[in-house]
């Protein structure tokens, strides 16, 4: 329950980090390839992993077979994805500062 809460409450705030300020860009822009990276060396979200309700450690996955029954695969690429063009935004972003 509580990794479930701290999961959405990390969704909302990648989606917010294109809207923060120009001031800090220069630090935010990387904050979604990390996540990529803390992927990789755990293989997978350490959150998911603790969290023994949620089945074969995919909490995105989960969320998604209601609307839509996806691979494992697919919700990963679906995943990175999303991160990459957060972090597009968050350099365009950190860019036209610069300009």
């Amino acid at each position: 329950m509580i990794t479930s809460l701290l999961h959405i409450l990390v969704i909302i705030g990648f989606l917010c980090l294109p809207l923060l300020s120009q001031k800090y860009m220069y630090i935010i822009r990387w904050i979604p390839l990390l996540l990529i990276l803390i992927w990789i060396v755990f293989d997978g979200c350490p959150l998911t992993h603790i969290d023994k309700e949620v089945d074969n450690n995919y909490f995105i996955k989960s969320y998604l077979d209601k609307y839509i029954i996806l691979s494992n695969s697919r919700v990963d690429a679906l995943t990175y994805l999303f991160l990459f063009i957060i972090f597009i935004l968050c350099t365009e972003k950190y860019y036209k500062k610069k300009l």
